[in-house]
């Protein structure tokens, strides 16, 4: 737990939730702005073969639980909370019965175990109309190919699925009851149309999958709804309090960063990075990726690294032991250090951060150091 601030005088709270790729972030903020404190809670990703990523959406469950049961006592009975946002990776995947229950791990984006499956899409709709129609370029990155895997390879799992959720739709549903999500997820899925803002069935159709197996899509300032009973009692809040919706995490990074129309660029730096701009319309680069913005009726494009973050932390591991090594935090600014006594360029060594098994539109692109003598 962190206390951003030792200023105890404000009263009113709104509470952000990051279900991320390493753990659960609850924070608290004024309503200036200002972050006053958050808590983690942290889980693992499982990687059983290579090219695989799985994680237990049960646990994104207990660690949002906890970590929101953690912020609500370190506030205190005179802190009332006005609202709780919602974030989180994406696009991750989980399938879920008829009983809102995990049926098997999570696929989490950077799992390129259907390769294949993503070629198929690409040869069988065309690279360039599934760019227009959703976005995106197909890649095993994507909820859509991973469902065609899941369907594949898991047929006795298939069928008892009813919903794909991602992170943050799993805990809205964990929260509140509801099944729903917004426009900057279900574009990660490949599966909805961009400009038509709804799932496309000329995709599903062919495939045969109905758009029941995805949530319904509200706007991202769309509220939920409100805290479940058990959920309200468990965290000592309001029955009443509102649940928003939210969008993918480097969605609203780019929002709180202020990129809501074209010039500034975000970035989003964490297990994996995300830059983002804002448009008007989408582009025709079938490099660039597309997402609907979390505001209005515009785009934001995205490119982004799955494992940068990720990377970093292995080096901070290699050379100082890590946050759960000797230097703890601190060797996260040894390396900093270190990097910053280094001449621009390196000396021309240059390290390819591609440590999961290929990247978000290259099954085969590894990490490596080159110019090293």
């Amino acid at each position: 737990m962190s206390a951003v601030s030792a200023d105890r005088q404000w009263t009113d709270a709104l509470v952000a939730i990051d279900v991320g790729t390493s753990g659960v972030r609850a924070a608290a903020f004024d309503f200036g702005g200002r972050r006053r404190l958050e808590v983690r809670r942290s889980y693992p990703t499982n990687t059983p073969h290579p090219g695989w990523a799985e994680q237990d959406a049960r646990q994104w469950r207990r660690a949002t639980i906890s970590a929101l049961t953690a912020l609500v006592r370190e506030m205190g009975p005179r802190r009332r909370v006005h609202a709780i946002g919602l974030t989180g990776q994406c696009p991750t995947v989980v399938l879920v019965d008829a009983r809102a229950r995990p049926i098997g791990p999570a696929l989490i984006y950077r799992d390129n175990r259907a390769t294949a499956e993503a070629a198929e899409l690409r040869r069988r709709f065309g690279e360039v109309w599934l760019h227009r129609r959703t976005g995106h370029r197909a890649a095993a990155f994507h909820i859509l190919p991973k469902l065609l895997w899941l369907r594949a390879n898991t047929p006795a799992e298939w069928r008892q699925a009813r919903l794909a959720l991602q992170p943050r739709d799993w805990i809205a549903l964990t929260l509140t009851g509801e099944v729903v999500t917004d426009g900057s997820h279900a574009a990660a899925t490949l599966a909805f149309d961009l400009r038509g803002r709804r799932w496309d069935n000329e995709i599903l159709g062919p495939l045969a999958l109905e758009d029941s197996l995805f949530p319904p899509v509200q706007d991202s300032s769309a509220v939920v709804g409100t805290l479940r009973r058990d959920v309200s009692e468990r965290l000592g809040l309001p029955i009443t309090t509102p649940i928003v919706l939210g969008g993918a995490d480097s969605q609203a990074c780019a929002l709180g960063a202020g990129v809501i129309a074209s010039g500034p660029v975000s970035e989003m730096a964490g297990s994996s990075t995300c830059l983002n701009e804002a448009v008007a319309e989408p582009l025709d680069a079938l490099d660039v990726t597309h997402y609907p913005h979390v505001i209005g009726r515009g785009y934001t494009t995205e490119t982004g690294i799955n494992t940068s973050g990720a990377a970093i932390g292995w080096v901070a591991d290699l050379l100082f032991g890590g946050r759960r090594g000797p230097a703890g935090a601190a060797a996260f600014t040894r390396l900093d250090q270190e990097a910053g006594a280094a001449p621009a360029g390196a000396d021309g060594v240059l390290f390819v951060p591609a440590l999961a098994d290929g990247e978000r539109d290259d099954p085969n692109l590894s990490a490596a150091f080159t110019g090293l003598s």
